[in-house]
């Protein structure tokens, strides 16, 4: 399980800190049997029986109590148990319950010196603030991390850093969203757009020390993980530009690298049948943003064949469909018939040039669209029982 968990990106929390303590600590031990069992589903290889739902349930619980009665001295075994807590609540399907110990681990973590494994950890998981709760009232804490000019000496140090650069945008969003009318305020407008500006920098220079980082180990065998950190950093600077330009095809140009990205980690007979971790995320991102039909059957398909047949965290089904969906009122198309014809000519494939935009619909229109059109007006004047 450990090496799944990790994924293509290096995660060495479950490959190297979790097993150390697996043995001599009942708590994380009960807690990797509870994963264990709840993790059959996630790989889509069965559907989980009653018994493993008990199975599980029992060294959770279990788990939990270890926690409660005996007070490990040693605080990092409590946040790496809270760390596990976070992902069996999410393997079975109860995000409020993992943000709940989310909050926890991350109260735990301010009160003693904890390593830098841990804080680079919940610093990833910072961004459940932004998913699954309601921000207001949700502690912040601004880790200490990387420059994202480098110099990075592993490709840890490089995800490590853009794990910060997203967080940031992600931030500048959550205050967004929170107050869209903020954009349009011309006591907040400039600050926001300033923001905008030097997070574009900082992806540029994270980019640049990321080259560099690759010219200095021509032959690293982690190709995947580095196509898969750029495909993120390219999200991120759709977020982040906040679109300062109104040209669309500007950002057409990085969704369709996106999803050449996505055809050459996912494709080929050689590649695993399972899709990498946060992959499908990336092409969701393509699929609702993009304004290009072509490109957004080629990533469609992708999704198809590479990620709806596997039990995620979320509904793969529902993401899915609602992607469909959304292509469907934006081209005016029926979207099965318009598959099955180019399905006839081997599938729907990326052109060499740009394809058809659509005007983008009220449905799709972000926090992204909505900085989009502010920005180019400030360029003119003016216990667990089940």
């Amino acid at each position: 399980m450990a090496p799944d968990m990790a994924g293509t990106l290096p995660r060495s929390f479950w490959t190297h800190i979790v097993p150390q303590v697996l043995h001599q600590e009942p708590a994380v031990r009960h807690a990797a049997l509870a994963m264990s069992a709840l993790y059959e589903k996630y790989r889509g290889k069965r559907e989980i029986s009653n018994a493993d739902k008990r199975y599980a349930i029992h060294h959770y619980n279990a788990a939990l109590q270890q926690i409660a009665l005996s007070k490990p001295e040693n605080l990092d075994v409590v946040v790496i148990a809270c760390m596990q807590f976070i992902c069996i609540e999410f393997l079975r399907g109860n995000p409020s319950g993992a943000m709940v110990h989310y909050q926890y681990g991350k109260a735990l973590l301010l009160t003693y010196n904890a390593s830098a494994a841990l804080l680079d950890i919940f610093r990833r998981l910072n961004f459940f603030i932004f998913f699954f709760s309601n921000f207001a009232g949700t502690a912040q804490t601004d880790y200490h991390c990387p420059p994202p000019s480098g110099p990075f000496e592993t490709i840890d140090q490089a995800q490590e850093a853009l794990g910060w650069l997203t967080y940031r945008t992600m931030k500048l969003a959550a205050g967004i969203i929170m107050n869209p009318k903020k954009v349009y305020n011309p006591e907040y407008a400039p600050a926001i757009f300033s923001q905008c500006e030097a997070l574009n920098q900082d992806f540029e220079d994270w980019s640049k020390a990321v080259a560099r980082l690759k010219r200095r180990h021509p032959l690293d065998v982690q190709m995947d993980a580095y196509k898969l950190l750029e495909a993120r950093w390219l999200v991120c600077k759709i977020w982040a530009r906040g679109n300062t330009s109104p040209d669309a095809l500007k950002s057409e140009k990085e969704f369709r690298r996106i999803v050449e990205i996505a055809c050459n980690v996912a494709g080929g007979r050689d590649k695993p049948e399972k899709s990498p971790f946060g992959f499908p995320a990336l092409l969701y991102f393509v699929l609702m943003h993009s304004r290009t039909l072509e490109l957004r059957l080629v990533a469609l398909n992708i999704f198809k064949e590479k990620c709806l047949s596997e039990s995620m965290l979320w509904d793969s089904e529902m993401i899915y469909q609602s992607a469909k969906k959304a292509i469907e009122e934006d081209h005016n198309i029926a979207l099965d018939r318009e598959l099955d014809r180019r399905m006839d000519g081997g599938g729907p494939v990326l052109d060499e040039k740009p394809g058809q935009i659509y005007a983008p619909t009220q449905s799709l229109c972000s926090w992204v669209l909505v900085v989009m059109d502010a920005c180019a007006d400030m360029r003119q004047p003016k216990k667990i029982t089940n």
